[in-house]
């Protein structure tokens, strides 16, 4: 068999990097057939890695040798491990030292001290991907498209909530924080271009009209905007996060069981995979696929139920007493609150929106607080100065229950000082609000307070799949659930996403084995499949990576490949 020019079958070797928890170098382990001196600061017997998207973080495992006892700490009764939880471990591979990539970039969760009967110590190290830290943070990201001035039609000029911008808001701002004192988080790197890494924003041009969410984590987000956009994700070993639609990401890669044919031949060298003699298998299926009608349900519609209709030419500061807008809802919910509002200084505390019912004699009753809403202050910094002030809008999770025909009231307590704080925009000369300056005994005052009220109702989104009904004898139908917040316009785009699979049968190959390439594969990217004995030539999704070195000098001679792809 004629090899591809330049082809190495040499296995891939490791050199390992533990950090402590101020990242300096705790612990290093070099190959012997990567470095003719190398530095062991402990010695490894065996080493297992997994690599996978979405939720999936992957995971090192690593057996080492301490026949010695060095690594536990003997000044404690309790002989605990000196490799700690939460340290960090990079892997590096690669056949030689000059052509080595780093692999693996996670945190230390588990360390098992385990002696045998023989009296032979060895310590089983368990480390997650860095995408770990996604699932380790909470935010409330909040977001709303700007809409154009009936306010219900989506401003589509408003760029601002593609999912490729919420993400990066996600990771670049943190108004979105639980608490203020929180810091940032870090060391993970965000990439806008539309290159094989990073998020690609040609892939991510969806808008999420609506974004609510409260206490999730930021893997949930990122999981949920990517299913949106009909994307996978992952944190790869330079903690980048990569968010992309794969069969539209070339990975470069052959894997193949001819390296003498004319493709293999004029391949690059580094990106082939040899496809050993080992069973290969390829399956289609249409269980839980090929799909000709999928129905959304869940969403809403929004509705503009009320609404000032007026260009507000004055303003209440909050710093000196709470105000109170009334309003009398027509349905039987209230779903969101827009309100014009200006800020003044930096407001350095949260704020509240709160709905309150009417006492007897019709004014706000602080025994009737219906709902109640904490404002941060990165939240409330995000307001703008400019008069007359834009709309921000508030949403209502879950929705409000009222009685139609009920006096009720948005309710603002006082807030912050004269020189930082935010304000309430109203018209004079006509229409009433009220203040307060202890939220207790209340004055009616003479202006129209600029607020919208919308109330929602529920939808169903269906989508037919022509494509899938020429493959089918009768309709086959798939309910999609959604999140509630989610407004028509981006349920429809979700729907045309998901279609792109869920309309498609789905073909797996189950575990494919190849040699060790130099390069680094890629996860979620496509690459190129081909069989000799059959002559199957396909494309394929790249959405798992298994390698195991049974010993440190042997190394790495086999990867595992999970691929996948969706055709007519």
């Amino acid at each position: 068999m004629t090899l591809t020019p330049g082809y190495s079958p040499l296995p891939l070797h490791a050199r390992l990097l533990i950090r402590n928890l101020s990242d300096g170098s705790a612990f290093t382990f070099e190959s012997e057939a990567l470095v003719s001196n190398p530095t062991q600061d402990f010695k490894v017997d065996s080493f297992r890695l997994h690599k996978g998207v979405n939720g999936d973080h992957g995971t090192l495992q690593l057996l080492i040798h301490d026949h010695n006892n060095i690594l536990t700490d003997s000044s404690d009764v309790l002989r605990a491990s000196t490799i700690k939880r939460e340290f960090s471990v990079e892997l590096f591979l690669g056949k030689t030292l000059a052509t080595e990539s780093r692999q693996f970039y996670g945190k230390i969760k588990d360390v098992a001290i385990q002696r045998s009967g023989t009296g032979i110590q060895m310590i089983a190290v368990t480390a997650i991907g860095w995408g770990i830290v996604l699932r380790e943070r909470i935010t409330r990201l909040v977001r709303n498209q700007g809409k154009e001035s009936d306010g219900v039609t989506l401003n589509v000029a408003d760029a601002g909530t593609k999912v490729s911008s919420l993400l990066l808001d996600l990771f670049q701002q943190t108004d979105h924080y639980v608490d203020d004192n929180i810091s940032k988080i870090g060391n993970i790197v965000i990439q806008t271009t539309t290159g094989a890494q990073g998020i690609n924003i040609n892939d991510t041009d969806t808008k999420v009209a609506n974004v609510n969410f409260n206490a999730v984590t930021f893997a949930q987000v990122v999981s949920n905007l990517s299913g949106i956009a009909n994307s996978v994700w992952h944190v790869d070993a330079d903690r980048i996060l990569n968010v992309r639609d794969p069969s539209s990401t070339d990975s470069g890669f052959l894997f193949t069981n001819n390296l003498s044919a004319d493709r293999a031949q004029n391949w690059d060298s580094t990106k082939i995979g040899y496809i050993l003699n080992a069973p290969l298998m390829w399956q289609d299926s249409s269980a839980d696929t090929m799909y000709n009608f999928i129905h959304a349900f869940g969403h809403f519609k929004p509705v503009l139920q009320l609404s000032d209709g007026q260009t507000p030419d004055a303003s209440d500061n909050l710093d000196t007493a709470w105000h109170a807008i009334p309003f009398t809802p027509t349905t039987d919910n209230i779903w969101k609150i827009g309100i014009r509002t200006t800020k003044t200084g930096t407001p350095a505390s949260d704020g509240s929106i709160q709905i309150w019912g009417a006492d007897s004699s019709n004014e706000p009753n602080p025994n009737d607080v219906r709902y109640k809403k904490i404002l941060n202050s990165s939240t409330l910094n995000l307001i703008g100065t400019d008069t007359p002030a834009e709309w921000f809008e508030i949403p209502i999770k879950p929705r409000l229950d009222v009685n139609p025909g009920d006096l009720l009231f948005l309710v603002f307590p006082k807030y912050g000082t004269a020189t930082d704080t935010f304000n309430i925009n109203y018209k004079t000369a006509t229409g009433t609000f009220w203040d307060s300056s202890d939220g207790v005994t209340w004055t009616s005052r003479t202006g129209q307070s600029a607020y919208r009220i919308y109330d929602a109702r529920r939808l169903i989104s269906t989508l037919e799949i022509t494509r899938a009904t020429d493959n089918l004898s009768e309709p086959k139908e798939k309910a999609f659930p959604v999140r509630s917040d989610l407004e028509a316009q981006t349920v429809r785009e979700t729907l045309l996403n998901a279609g792109s699979i869920l309309g498609r049968q789905k073909r797996s190959y189950g575990k494919v084995i190849i040699s060790s390439p130099e390069s680094i594969i890629p996860l979620g990217a496509s690459c190129k499949i081909e069989d000799a004995k059959t002559g199957l030539v396909a494309d394929a999704n790249i959405m798992a990576i298994d390698m195991m070195a049974t010993s440190a000098t042997d190394g790495v001679n086999r990867i595992e490949l999970t691929l996948d792809s969706y055709q007519y």
